[in-house]
């Protein structure tokens, strides 16, 4: 599909490391605002994709703080939807509930400027989100936009790794929305394999290996398996979805078929989220972690804006 030329802007709240940002910059954007919570984050995003990303609790942010751009994204907190956090409160909980947020921006710009309103917007999370995609839809159609969303998974992306996770787009409803499109996922993945990701044995500091006391607690029973059977990643296989917990190392993201027991490396986690290897590391390798796992996946991020921005360009 052929792109419009023209450079529309995106605000990317919530941005974490990039991985949203980045693929809208892929796409040809022009990023105007980015923020987010975590100052760790924010120093990777900052040397990767651009400076003008800001440390900010959205919470105290207002609609002046907001530049006027053609797209808002915002990957917002999922702690509170997790299916690993069956307690949680949902989009009631103190994280996830930052959605909320973003729709008091939106209703404080139609209020003082609606000519800033952006033409779309876009939330992203995980697949618990599903019981609450009404709550989306009522909240965008309450300050004006119409609801669209689907569920995508990153293997069908070009890399090797089983990340499904809902996005949400409002098209604001004096726009055509039957015009906008969905990346097409055809259900047949890539190819890509955890082998074709992984760093060359001579680059692997001996802290990734898994000493004999942890592959011994790896091989007791849980549940009537042994936790490889939970945590394991074959090196011909497909990774399982990457977690903010990775850095743990035991027993998150354990790769099997390999000489030696080990855990991915922070490298090879920006790898699986289609990081490319120019983007640096410029935290710590715990820190580093946490923003893969609850990253947005680069090529994912890529082909949504792709077709954000033939939209735009159709709608004028």
């Amino acid at each position: 599909m052929p792109l419009n030329k023209k450079q529309f802007r995106v605000n990317d709240f919530f941005c974490g490391a990039g991985g949203m940002g980045l693929g809208f910059k892929q796409a040809g954007f022009n990023i105007v605002g980015a923020w987010d919570f975590d100052k760790y984050a924010v120093q990777s995003y900052r040397v990767n994709v651009g400076d003008h990303v800001k440390q900010s609790d959205i919470r105290e942010m207002v609609w002046q703080d907001v530049p006027t751009a053609d797209v808002w994204t915002f990957g917002f907190p999922c702690q509170d939807l997790s299916i690993a956090n069956p307690d949680g409160d949902g989009l009631d909980g103190k994280r996830s509930g930052l959605f909320f947020q973003v729709m008091r921006l939106l209703e404080e710009t139609q209020h003082n400027n609606p000519k800033a309103l952006p033409k779309v917007v876009m939330a992203e999370n995980v697949v618990g989100l599903r019981p609450y995609l009404p709550v989306l839809e009522r909240e965008y159609g309450r300050n004006g936009y119409k609801a669209l969303y689907t569920k995508l998974n990153s293997k069908y992306f070009g890399v090797p790794q089983s990340r499904e996770r809902y996005f949400v787009i409002g098209i604001r409803a004096d726009l055509d929305h039957t015009l906008f499109n969905f990346p097409y996922q055809s259900g047949v993945d890539s190819g890509m394999r955890i082998k074709h990701i992984l760093q060359d044995d001579s680059e692997i500091d001996s802290k990734f290996y898994l000493s004999d006391k942890a592959i011994e607690y790896m091989s007791r029973e849980r549940k009537g398996k042994p936790r490889w059977e939970y945590h394991k990643n074959e090196v011909d296989g497909i990774a399982a979805t990457l977690t903010a917990n990775m850095w743990k190392g035991v027993p998150y993201g354990v790769i099997q078929g390999l000489p030696r027991y080990r855990r991915f490396t922070p490298r090879e986690c920006a790898r699986l989220q289609g990081f490319p290897d120019s983007y640096m590391q410029v935290v710590s390798d715990t820190q580093f972690y946490k923003q893969m796992g609850n990253g947005v996946t680069v090529t994912v991020a890529n082909a949504l804006a792709k077709e954000i921005k033939w939209f735009l360009g159709e709608v004028k």
